[in-house]
């Protein structure tokens, strides 16, 4: 081929690497249990002026998936821009995490919302299951009982 010409191969790795975003990279440094990769504007440049990105959480036994609340371990969502799922960010719509954004507010909001606990630690916990939606809490129990012998067991 001419100089500055590219084979098919060239040009169709090429567009393959500004299209595909490659959710199985490994998470950020210090990631814990559930860490997310977000495909946005700042790390896949072909989302600019397009107003979409693009989320996945890794979730393990018996998790929650904090920025959507539902315990499960594959979601799809499409979440246009303004929405609930979005950062209302017209460049960058990436995505906000419910819980996250409550304990930004301010001190005496959080209080407010929260009913002014005095704690909210391990002394505490099982007054606030009473508050959890029965299904969460009851999904809960099931779960770390089926699955705390097998996470002990195999435990590395």
């Amino acid at each position: 081929m001419g100089k500055g010409l590219r084979s098919a191969t060239e040009v169709a790795a090429a567009l393959c690497q500004l299209t595909v975003f490659d959710f199985n990279q490994t998470a950020a440094s210090g990631a814990q249990e559930a860490p997310i990769l977000l495909a946005m504007v700042d790390n896949f440049p072909i989302l600019e002026g397009l107003g979409v990105g693009g989320t996945i959480s890794f979730v393990g036994p018996c998790g929650l998936n904090i920025h959507t609340s539902i315990p499960c371990l594959c979601l799809t969502t499409v979440s246009p821009p303004r929405s609930r799922h979005s950062l209302g960010n017209t460049r960058d719509p990436g995505r906000s995490d419910i819980a996250t954004n409550l304990w930004r507010l301010p001190d005496d909001t959080i209080d407010a919302s929260l009913g002014f606990p005095m704690t909210v630690d391990s002394d505490t916990i099982n007054a606030w299951r009473a508050h959890l939606p029965v299904n969460l809490a009851v999904g809960v129990d099931s779960c770390l009982q089926l699955f705390i012998p097998v996470i002990e067991t195999h435990r590395c």
